[in-house]
């Protein structure tokens, strides 16, 4: 079984296997963050189990549509997931979330395991783009500039999950390590 290490985070003691939500936060054994480290959660070869997948969700796109379709058209997200799956092991499902946001934004939200890209960050980057190359000889690849940022932004999202999950010691800036990372 796995070892009765201290989180560090309030004192209580972790039971990484005994199918039990030991310090209160919704997971239990490998599922939990805390948990990652922990022998009982590693496999055959000593690496991480694999607890989980980078799903893909596109969400409410009213007022989008045409965004929304041009991004699940282009963007490879299906295939960006489906190589992180074969590279990374997860403790617990991460949705890659494509939605409405009322804000050009991106962000991690830890609580719901849940990167979000909003539809009008992505609006908005084409427009810039298309903006900066309308009159030159740029004005064709905007499609590919914005896809190129679109994948930037993704795994720089994905970088501060994976921070969070393999609970990774950063050295500076989260924002700079994740920024190497995407």
């Amino acid at each position: 079984g796995g070892g009765d290490d201290d989180d560090g985070s309030d004192g209580t003691e972790l039971d990484c296997d005994n199918d039990f939500d030991d310090d209160g936060d919704g997971w239990s054994d490998c599922t939990d963050v805390d948990c990652v480290a922990d022998p009982a959660c590693r496999d055959e070869d000593g690496g991480n189990q694999d607890q989980g997948d980078f799903l893909v969700n596109w969400a409410d796109d009213t007022g989008y549509e045409d965004w929304a379709g041009w991004l699940q058209e282009n963007g490879g997200t299906e295939a960006l997931a489906s190589g992180l799956n074969n590279a990374l092991k997860l403790p617990r499902d991460l949705w890659l979330l494509h939605g409405l946001c009322g804000v050009e934004n991106a962000f991690f939200d830890p609580s719901q395991d849940r990167v979000t890209i909003c539809y009008e960050l992505v609006a908005s980057i084409y427009g810039d783009f298309d903006t900066a190359y309308a009159e030159t000889e740029f004005a064709d690849q905007v499609p590919s500039l914005t896809i190129q940022t679109y994948w930037f932004i993704l795994f720089h999202e994905v970088g501060h999950a994976l921070v969070y999950y393999y609970q990774l010691p950063v050295t500076g800036a989260q924002e700079d390590v994740v920024d190497e990372f995407s």
